[in-house]
């Protein structure tokens, strides 16, 4: 462009021209006019439009200087391949990340690089819609360094980027753990972190994951990966909203043609297809599910053999001792009190029993989960490997991968419950000390461990308990329980006098009551009823119900010691009462009252 001087002087060489044509008429000036406007306008056409665009030197492979001095990078080539579609003139500013960003929010800068989208940031930036690039936060290690997650990093010192949104990532992925913060150091560039810790200024570092850290033989990537996030261009709110609309349509239709100039200047820097990582921390937890439902596995396996040999064991001991009572007389009473506490034993037995049976259900659904996950995983490191994977196919696998994991993790907690119930049930069997239970569902578990007795049987129960909180010895509860149940079971019904609905009630509840003889003021008691609509009791041995050894089916396999136990639990150790109602074809009911503490 000519200068203002020139301009004025062109004036006065133009009228003088005007004053020496004289006569030559208008026509005559075309030439002339034409010579001037040529000699004065540009050689080259100014392009439509000049931005200031961000230069970071040290965001390698991302914007960087090559050997040359050149400006260079993902960034920047593909920055100038959209200004050469879009007739955009760049010219760029140097500057930390940090710099760049606050320049770009004062606007001072028309264009900043390499920026990942937040809720806050989007008050005042504007974003090319559109994901340039994708990536991981990742924590960078010394070679020789102990640390294996990221409980491992309290109290030391971590170097992150000024302004950089892996920093913040980094901060709150930390906070979820509740954990103390590590001791967090700022750098301007990625580039500076690296060379801190390479120099052992520092104990780790947070960078993104295409940050070239194999530049740095003493540093190694660690399997600390999180916070996936979109990469893009961003200006001040409001700047250049139409060139941010024109990169987002080149940009997008770049990316459906794979010989693009975007696909060329990718490969150009990453050598590939941009791809999709499964982090690590990922994959360490669909391990720890499959394990873990291994283990369960395993502990139901263990739990039935340990059943088989302990029901062998109480059959052949009771062999003995049947043998032993009916030769040695004089043993009688020893022997009793053995066959006594093998009767518990036996209780234990079937609960046992009851509970394996429950629990083999959801952990059966738990393994089989865990193995339709792991031939997932399987499958999906496959495909990554061959450079197969897809998003589509990815996606599918994080969803198939959260429904397995609920899968698992509903099936194995409703296996823990049961196995909790079991073991406080055989605790209170074998240590019987008092303690604060609710009547409701101590007398669910006890019914759901006896409930595979009916498996085979058209009996039913029926249970009503109270919901209530009461302090006592929950293992004689358990033990009277399962011996009036089991009772019902054996001796009032009969294949040849089976009702045509055959049934077992129990009622629990608390009440006052002046049933306990010699008590003065009313008694806050534990009511248990437990009836059955069998054929009843034969009116013969009801006086002596509950004397050792009787039994109508003496000979039959049944030790007569059931309601003897209950009698003595019942009356003995919990100063109760308990009062048999026989109802000859209509069934029998036995009622319990238990005194409980104030």
């Amino acid at each position: 462009m000519m200068n203002r001087a020139a301009v004025t002087d062109m004036k006065v060489r133009l009228g003088g021209c005007r004053f020496i044509s004289g006569g030559m008429g208008p026509l005559g000036l075309l030439p002339v006019l034409l010579g001037i406007y040529f000699f004065i306008s540009p050689v080259e056409p100014l392009r439509s439009q000049t931005l200031q665009a961000a230069f970071i030197p040290d965001l390698y492979p991302l914007s960087y200087l090559d050997q040359d001095g050149t400006r260079t990078g993902f960034y920047i080539d593909l920055l100038q391949a959209l200004a050469e579609e879009l007739d955009y003139e760049i010219q760029y500013r140097d500057g930390s990340w940090g710099e760049s960003f606050q320049r770009t929010v004062d606007g001072d800068l028309d264009l900043l690089i390499s920026v990942t989208y937040t809720p806050e940031r989007d008050e005042f930036l504007d974003y090319v819609p559109l994901r340039v690039l994708t990536g991981w936060t990742q924590v960078i290690l010394p070679q020789n360094s102990d640390v294996e997650n990221v409980i491992d990093l309290q109290g030391l010192s971590v170097g992150v980027m000024r302004g950089d949104n892996n920093g913040e990532a980094f901060v709150d992925f930390v906070g979820s753990f509740e954990i103390s913060q590590p001791r967090l150091i700022i750098y301007d560039s990625f580039s500076e972190i690296l060379t801190a810790l390479s120099a052992g200024d520092l104990d780790a570092g947070v960078v993104q994951s295409f940050t070239p850290v194999e530049n740095y033989p003493r540093l190694k990537r660690s399997a600390i990966m999180f916070n996936p996030f979109h990469t893009s261009y961003a200006t001040a709110s409001g700047n250049i909203p139409q060139v941010i609309e024109d990169m987002e349509t080149i940009i997008g239709r770049w990316k459906e043609q794979e010989s693009s100039p975007y696909y060329r200047i990718f490969n150009r820097y990453f050598g590939g297809a941009e791809r999709v990582v499964i982090p690590p921390w990922l994959t360490a937890i669909m391990i720890i599910l499959i394990l873990t439902a291994v283990f369960s596995w395993l502990i139901v396996r263990y739990l039935t053999l340990a059943l088989r040999r302990s029901n062998q064991s109480l059959e052949e001991l009771n062999a003995t001792l049947e043998e032993k009572v009916e030769q040695r007389s004089r043993l009688l009473e020893d022997s009793r009190k053995e066959l006594l506490e093998k009767e518990k034993m036996a209780a234990l037995g079937n609960m046992v029993a009851g509970i394996a049976h429950e629990v083999n259900t959801p952990v059966g659904v738990a393994v089989t989960a865990s193995s339709y996950l792991q031939e997932m995983v399987g499958k999906i490191h496959r495909d990554y490997q061959n450079d197969a994977l897809s998003q589509r196919a990815f996606r599918d696998f994080i969803s198939q991968a959260e429904s397995s994991s609920v899968m698992i993790q509903s099936n194995l907690l409703r296996a823990g419950e049961l196995i909790q119930s079991f073991k406080e049930i055989s605790v209170d069997h074998s240590v019987d000390e008092p303690r604060t239970i609710n009547l409701r569902e101590y007398c669910d578990s006890v019914l759901l461990s006896l409930s595979p007795r009916l498996k085979d049987c058209p009996v039913e129960y029926r249970l009503q308990a109270e919901d209530a909180e009461l302090h006592i010895r929950p293992g004689s509860i358990a033990q009277i329980l399962t011996n009036l149940f089991e009772n019902a079971l054996i001796h009032g019904f009969p294949e040849t006098e089976m009702p045509s609905s055959p049934l077992i009630s129990i009622t629990t509840g608390i009440e006052q009551t002046n049933g306990i003889p010699h008590s003065t003021p009313p008694l806050r008691t534990l009511k248990i009823v437990v009836e059955d609509n069998g054929k009843g009791i034969d009116p013969h041995i009801l006086p002596r119900i509950y004397e050792p050894f009787i039994s109508s089916k003496r000979f039959e396999g049944s030790s007569g010691l059931g309601l003897s136990i209950v009698h003595n639990l019942v009356v003995q150790q919990l100063n109760g009462t308990i009062r048999a109602e026989p109802r000859p074809g209509r069934g029998t009911c036995f009622t319990i009252h238990i005194p409980l503490p104030d």
